[in-house]
């Protein structure tokens, strides 16, 4: 077998020969499966194997390594053992490495400080072998990479808007210059052509398109013996493994609904794989078609396309351990340096240049065709700063009422120069944004080209805690990645009055918020009091979406939608409709509760020190009003808001609520957020602040 971490070393026999065992033998079919992919590796490692020798043999070497193809004989033991003699004095040091080719051993010795590199990167001397503890963690990793991609069906809109951005730019610094339009206009058919070969079942086409489909099929097939094809090969780590998961195969053939349940959701699954799959080497083997049309070799159009985009099968000898600890890290490192490497072309230059020159007027559009709130703040700028950073925002006209907007998701790294002239426009636009400052707008530039090219998110507070310890560390400062609070801050100055369970978390919904509710109130507690068990549903809802990933969150949607649409008292929300919402927003009418929640800050100093005036002395309090006329309206007018939040908040945790009661509550209270500030917005006119 080809150990895992030798790289392109090959030793010994294709085959071994039956000699006997004084252990329990495990699983033979287990046995022969492991064998089966061993086989497989060892047959790609010689493939590489001999072009490496043919370009040895070509060169005479090049000046890299001298070739010795002797064969060593092998002999019999006493126990009529076939053995392999070593030759120790190759063997030994890391300036020689063993390949076969053609079903023969050759010994290469690297010589010199600079062979050894050559050779130790051949046989992946410095690959890293996890130990059990990032082990487990990569396997989680893995698991919530593929909750996030792989089996997500909404990543199959952005990736594929990604994808097709991406190659469109970074082809000009290719052959295939000026072929931009050419590739991304075959992409939809290499897409049918790629899925129909990898499914099961022939894809339902008619016409010219069947044909054509199918001559895209057998370019894949081509595309994929030349090395072309980006994707996972989910291999056995040894024998055990094999037989557990051939274990699990079998149990899910088995009579009973878990048991179907269980086969149906891995056939999703591999549907949705084989979905993305599709997507992500589409607009690669376009490119590759093109490649080839312009003259190029096999092997250089299938290198030319795998480089497109992302190739995160690439890696270097800390791969491993960055994936273990980070996901996307080295797929980060790959896409990051592609894009690096594309802008020192002249052309894909000027294209950034065009970004930005596009982001500030987009910028401008979007502020001059905005309508304003009741503060009269344009509603472009309540956008959220995280999605304006990743997404090129379209805003319709139209009333405060009907704030929807659309967004195209830009492709990683190329959303900077867009976010660039975006800012630009905010600060020095013929429509600039009044209340931006300097030192905001670069922290935010910093984030935009920190999430773009830094495989870890620095510019979070919890960027470089491990993704599996993320969501915890998070909680525990209550900030998401985003920089929102997870839940609402205990305020000081009511502090231990409402319970962990009841504190609320986003618009107050969610199967953990109103599960640890519901057992609060079952162990004796209420919304002012702790019963026996008091669980912050805000952080079990926040960890379930984490694990849950993008997969869970579109089931949601799914779900949700679904209610929606049969239900006469739930109303339909387009920007949450799956696959739409990748492409339509809302406004995020969550600025009017953060604007009342900052203002809130900024009353309760007043607020306490009125309050430790003497109740009995009235001319006191008298002369403080008159004093702080402005302060004393607004504490007034926060009483009176926060007496109304009460009583809408009670109606929605009443038993048996409807939803669409609840609904009109919720309205009910935001509607109190925007009164609130509107008034104070109209106080700062009137006294000049």
């Amino acid at each position: 077998m080809a150990p895992p971490g030798s790289g392109f070393q090959l030793k010994g026999p294709e085959s071994q020969m039956r000699g006997g065992r004084s252990t329990k033998a495990e699983s033979l079919l287990a046995h022969t499966i492991k064998q089966t992919e061993s086989s497989i590796i060892r047959s790609e490692k010689s493939r590489v194997d001999k072009v490496l020798l043919n370009f040895l043999n070509e060169t005479g070497g090049a000046g890299l390594a001298t070739i010795n193809s002797k064969q060593m004989v092998p002999k019999y033991n006493k126990e009529g053992v076939l053995m392999y003699p070593q030759d120790m004095s190759q063997e030994d040091g890391v300036g020689f490495m063993t390949i076969r080719a053609d079903g023969k051993e050759h010994k290469l010795t690297f010589p010199g400080e600079r062979g050894k590199r050559i050779s130790e990167a051949l046989k992946n001397v410095d690959g890293q072998q996890l130990g059990p503890i990032l082990k487990t963690t990569g396997k989680i990793n893995r698991f919530l990479s593929q909750a996030n991609t792989s089996w997500n069906p909404g990543f199959t809109v952005t990736n594929a808007i990604r994808d097709v951005q991406t190659a469109a730019i970074q082809l000009q610094d290719t052959p295939l210059q000026g072929k931009g339009a050419a590739t991304v206009k075959d992409a939809p058919m290499a897409y049918l052509g790629i899925y129909r070969a990898m499914s099961k079942d022939s894809v339902k086409l008619g016409g010219s398109k069947k044909l054509r489909s199918a001559k895209w099929s057998k370019l894949w097939e081509e595309f994929r013996q030349e090395g072309g094809k980006v994707g996972w090969a989910d291999l056995h780590s040894d024998v055990l493994d094999a037989e557990a998961n051939l274990k699990k195969m079998l149990d899910r053939k088995k009579p009973g609904a878990v048991n179907w349940t269980k086969d149906k959701a891995v056939a999703m699954g591999e549907y949705l794989e084989r979905l993305n799959m599709s997507i992500e080497n589409a607009v690669r083997l376009s490119a590759y078609h093109q490649g080839k049309k312009q003259g190029l070799s096999k092997p250089q159009a299938a290198k030319l396309a795998r480089e497109l985009t992302v190739d995160f099968n690439r890696g270097g000898s800390a791969k491993e351990s960055m994936n273990a600890l980070y996901m996307f890290a080295n797929a980060g490192v790959q896409g990051s340096t592609r894009t690096l490497r594309a802008l020192k072309n002249r052309k894909v230059q000027a294209i950034a240049g065009s970004i930005v020159a596009t982001g500030f007027m987009l910028d401008q559009t979007n502020r001059m065709m905005s309508p304003e709130d009741e503060e009269g703040n344009s509603i472009y700028d309540a956008i959220p700063d995280h999605v304006k950073e990743r997404n090129l925002i379209i805003v319709p006209p139209g009333s405060a009422e009907e704030a929807d907007f659309y967004k195209i998701p830009l492709p990683y790294g190329w959303n900077v120069p867009f976010v660039v002239g975006s800012l630009i426009g905010e600060h020095m636009g013929f429509e600039p944004n009044p209340e931006a400052e300097l030192a905001d707008t670069t922290g935010r530039l910093l984030d935009a080209a920190l999430g773009s090219f830094i495989p870890v998110d620095l510019g979070s507070k919890t960027g470089l805690v491990p993704s599996v310890a993320r969501p915890f560390a998070e909680i525990a400062i209550n900030e998401d990645w985003k920089g929102s609070p997870i839940q609402q801050e205990e305020n000081p100055f009511n502090s231990g009055i409402i319970p962990d369970s009841h504190r609320p978390f986003k618009n107050d919904e969610g199967l953990m918020v109103d599960l640890f509710k519901d057992i609060n109130e079952a162990t004796g507690g209420d919304e002012f009091h702790s019963g026996a068990v008091d669980v912050s549903g805000a952080s079990a809802q926040y960890i379930l979406e984490f694990a849950a990933g993008g997969a869970g969150k579109f089931l949601l949607n799914t779900v949700d939608t679904a209610a929606s649409a049969i239900d006469p008292e739930k109303e339909m929300e387009a920007h949450k409709v799956p696959f739409v919402r990748k492409v339509k927003g809302k406004f995020w009418e969550g600025h009017h509760r953060s604007r009342y929640y900052e203002l809130k800050e900024k009353i309760l100093p007043y607020k306490k020190e009125f309050g430790s005036l003497d109740k009995a002395d009235f001319r006191g309090k008298a002369q403080w009003r008159k004093k702080n006329k402005v302060w004393s309206e607004r504490i007034d007018r926060f009483k009176e808001s926060e007496r109304d939040l009460r009583k809408l908040r009670k109606a929605i945790r009443r038993p048996g609520v409807t939803q669409k009661t609840k609904m009109e509550k919720m309205r009910g209270i935001n509607a109190i957020y925007k009164e609130f500030a509107g008034a104070w917005r109209n106080d700062e006119k009137e006294h000049g602040e």
